[in-house]
C-alpha cells in the first residue's frame, strides 16, 4: 500500500504516519490549550478544509488482456459504491457508499458530490513496465476522460483544478491472483495533465486514489481519504480495524467499513473533543456525538503529547459505517510523534483490544517510557453509557521475557553427531517449562494491599503451586511470591501450552484501588532441535577452533532473515566458504559445521552469535 500524507500548520507527516510538531511560541503555561492548539481543522488541502461538498469522479479503465469489470460486479456496482444510499447489510449488489461513509464520519459536515462514473475506457493491453508507475498510467487514463467532465470545476478561476476542487478514484481491471492491484494514493506524485484548448488551457493537478476490481471498500475509502489529507497509521501492523488508516487486505472484495479515528476527525474539523487536565481526578461520559471524545492533557507536554479517548462499537446508533470495528468499548489513543492505540489489558502499542466496562488501564505511559502518574477506569453510567474516570494513582504490571527450560524427562532423541571437540550433540524433541515473573509498581498508594490472581483465582502468600481450571483441562502451575507481594513468578507444567489471565488488585486505607491485568502465555510446550546443554558445548567448540583469519559474522545468520530464506542463506554462506582463499580443509569443516548447526537448530544460531560476536 502506498499512500499519501497530510501537511498542515500544526502537523506534518513524512509519509509513514510519523508526525512532526512545531515549537510552542510564547509561554505555554499561561493558559490551557485550545482545540486549535490540538490541531482542530488543520488537516487541509491547499488551505481548504474537508467541509461542505467536493466533486468526486469515478473512472473505470479496462485492459483487454484481463477479465472485464462485468465479470466481477454488476453494472450498478460502481455508481452505487460511489454515490449510493444503501441500507445494511452491505455486500454483493448492495455495496457500501463512499459518499455516505464520509458524510457519516464527518457528522454530516462533508459530502462528496456526484459528477459521474466514466468508462469502462478501452486501454488496450496492460503495459507491465508501467505496473509500478501508477501516475503515468493514470495520466494516460485521464487523457481519455471527456473534457466536458471537468467543466466548471475550477472554482477559484485560477486555470488549475487541484485536489481541494476534485477527488478522483480510478479503478483498473488488472488482477493477478496472489499479486493483486496495489491500492495507492501517493501525495508526493500528483497526476498532472492539461485540459481545454489554447490559448488558456486548464491544468489538472489531482491526487488519484487507485484500486483494482477486487479492492475492498475499506481500501478504496482509505486511499480516497488521502485526498483529504489523512495519513497512514498502520505502522508496525498496529491499530488494525480501529481506524480506516490501518492496514487491510488488497483483494478481499468485501464491504467491511471502519470509521476514521478521532485524531483524524479532530484534525479534519469534524469533531470537538472535550479537553480535560489529567492532573486532577475527574470523570466524563465518552459518546459518539461530535463532542463525545475526551482529550487528557498534561501541563508539561500540552499539545505535543496527550491521550485521546473515543467511544466505538459495531452496533452503536448512527454508526452504520463502523460495523467492522474490532470491538465495543473505549479506545485509548496516545498522540505524540505518532498516533497509536494502546490496547487492553497492558497498553499494547498499536493493539486492537478495546477497553470495556470494568477495565482499568495500567498507569498511562508517555512515548519516552516515563509514567504519566495517571490511570483510567472505564465505567458504566446509570443510562448505560460508558464513561472514563481518571485518577492520579494507579498500578502497572511488567513481566520478564518467557524463559524456557528443557526437561530431560520425556525427551526423544532422533539422532546424534560428534563435533571436533569430541562432544556428542543430541538432536530431538524435548518438553519444556516456561517461567515468567510479574512485578507490580504503584503510584499514589499509601501502605498498599496487593492481591494476585490467575484466572480470577486469588493466590495465597507462600503458595508454591496453583491449580487453574481452563475448561476441559486443569493446569498445575508452580508459583512463588516475593515477601513484599510485589512480584509473582509462575512456571508452566512440562509440555503444556495455554494462555491465562493474571491480575493484581491494589488498594489502601485511603479508598484508592486499582486492578490491572497481564497474561501468562505459553505458546510452545516443546522444543525441537539440539539439546540446550549441547548447544553451549558446540558453540564453545567452534569458538575455540574457528580460524583466526575469518570474520565470524560472515557465517552467522543475520537476525532479520526470515525462516523461509534460511536455506538461501545457507547456500550463499557455503559458496562464500568455498571461495575463501585462506582456508584449509579443517578450517572449512569447522565453518561448515557452524553454518549447518545454525540451520538445523535455530537456538544454536543465537548461542553462536553470542559466543562468536560477543553479544
Amino acid at each position: 500500500m502506498e499512500c499519501g500524507s497530510a501537511t498542515s500548520p500544526t502537523t506534518a507527516s513524512d509519509g509513514r504516519g510519523i508526525l512532526s510538531r512545531p515549537e510552542i511560541l510564547g509561554d505555554p503555561m499561561t493558559q490551557a490549550p485550545t482545540l486549535a492548539d490540538f490541531g482542530h481543522g488543520a488537516m487541509l488541502q491547499r488551505g481548504r478544509a474537508a467541509t461542505g461538498t467536493r466533486p468526486l469522479l469515478i473512472v473505470l479503465a479496462e485492459y483487454s488482456d484481463f477479465p472485464p469489470f462485468s465479470d466481477y460486479h454488476p453494472p450498478n456496482y460502481y455508481p452505487d459504491l460511489a454515490f449510493g444510499t444503501p441500507a445494511p447489510p452491505f455486500g454483493g449488489a448492495n455495496p457500501a457508499s463512499l459518499r455516505e461513509y464520509f458524510s457519516e464520519n464527518s457528522d454530516r459536515r462533508f459530502r462528496f458530490e456526484d459528477i459521474g462514473v466514466v468508462g469502462p475506457l478501452a486501454m488496450g493491453e496492460w503495459v507491465p513496465g508501467l505496473g509500478d508507475k501508477p501516475e503515468i498510467r493514470w495520466r494516460t487514463i485521464l487523457d481519455l476522460v471527456p473534457q466536458e467532465t471537468f467543466a466548471g470545476l475550477d472554482v477559484n478561476n485560477d486555470d488549475e483544478i487541484t485536489a481541494e476542487e476534485l477527488c478522483v478514484v480510478i479503478f483498473e481491471n488488472y488482477h493477478v491472483p496472489g499479486n493483486p492491484a496495489q491500492p495507492a494514493n501517493r501525495d508526493n506524485y500528483a497526476v498532472l495533465k492539461m485540459i481545454g484548448n489554447p490559448p488558456q488551457p486548464t491544468e489538472l493537478t489531482v491526487h488519484v486514489a487507485g484500486a483494482g476490481p477486487l479492492t475492498p471498500f475499506y481500501q478504496i475509502a482509505h486511499e480516497l481519504s488521502h485526498s483529504l489529507g489523512t495519513i497512514d497509521l498502520y505502522g508496525y501492523g498496529g491499530n488494525y480495524l480501529l481506524t480506516l488508516m490501518s492496514g487491510y487486505s488488497f483483494d478481499a472484495d468485501d464491504q467491511v467499513p471502519v470509521h476514521l479515528d478521532s485524531w483524524h476527525k479532530l484534525h479534519l474539523g469534524w469533531i470537538e473533543p472535550k479537553i480535560r487536565d489529567m492532573a486532577a481526578a475527574g470523570s466524563e461520559v465518552v459518546g459518539t456525538q461530535s463532542n463525545g471524545s475526551i482529550i487528557l492533557w498534561d501541563t508539561a507536554r500540552r499539545e505535543n503529547e496527550y491521550f485521546l479517548f473515543e467511544r466505538r462499537g459495531p452496533n452503536l446508533p448512527g454508526r452504520t459505517y463502523d460495523s467492522g470495528v474490532a470491538g465495543d468499548g473505549v479506545l485509548v489513543w496516545r498522540v505524540s510523534t505518532d498516533v497509536a492505540h494502546l490496547g487492553d489489558p497492558s497498553l499494547t502499542y498499536g493493539g486492537s483490544s478495546v477497553w470495556t466496562a470494568g477495565d482499568q488501564t495500567p498507569l498511562l505511559r508517555w512515548a519516552d517510557g516515563t509514567s504519566s502518574g495517571t490511570s483510567v477506569r472505564v465505567a458504566t453510567g446509570a443510562d448505560g453509557a460508558l464513561r472514563i474516570e481518571w485518577m492520579p494513582w494507579g498500578a502497572e504490571v511488567t513481566q520478564t521475557e518467557p524463559e524456557a527450560t528443557v526437561i530431560d524427562e520425556g525427551g526423544r532423541i532422533t539422532r546424534t553427531r560428534r563435533d571436533k571437540c569430541g562432544n556428542v550433540l543430541r538432536f530431538g524433541s524435548w518438553k519444556t517449562t516456561t517461567t515468567v515473573t510479574f512485578t507490580v509498581a504503584t503510584v499514589g498508594f499509601v501502605g498498599p494491599q496487593i492481591t494476585w490472581a490467575v484466572e480470577d483465582k486469588p493466590i495465597a502468600a507462600g503458595a508454591t503451586s496453583l491449580a487453574v481450571d481452563l475448561g476441559p483441562r486443569t493446569f498445575t502451575l508452580g508459583c512463588a511470591m516475593s515477601p513484599d507481594g510485589r512480584s509473582l513468578t509462575l512456571t508452566s507444567p512440562p509440555g503444556d501450552v495455554f494462555q491465562m489471565g493474571v491480575s493484581v488488585l491494589v488498594s489502601d486505607g485511603a479508598g484508592h484501588s486499582a486492578q490491572v491485568k497481564a497474561a501468562f502465555s505459553v505458546d510452545s510446550g516443546s522444543y525441537t532441535g539440539m539439546h540446550p546443554d549441547d548447544i553451549r558445548r558446540a558453540a564453545q567448540c567452534i569458538a575455540d577452533t574457528i580460524p583466526v583469519q575469518v570474520e565470524p559474522g560472515d557465517f552467522i545468520i543475520p537476525l532479520e532473515w526470515p525462516g523461509w530464506r534460511i536455506e538461501q542463506w545457507k547456500r550463499n554462506a557455503l559458496t562464500r566458504l568455498q571461495a575463501h582463499p585462506d582456508l584449509g580443509g579443517a578450517d572449512r569443516d569447522t565453518l561448515t559445521s557452524l553454518i549447518e548447526l545454525q540451520v538445523e537448530s535455530p537456538q544454536f544460531k543465537v548461542a553462536a552469535a553470542d559466543k562468536l560476536l560477543g553479544r
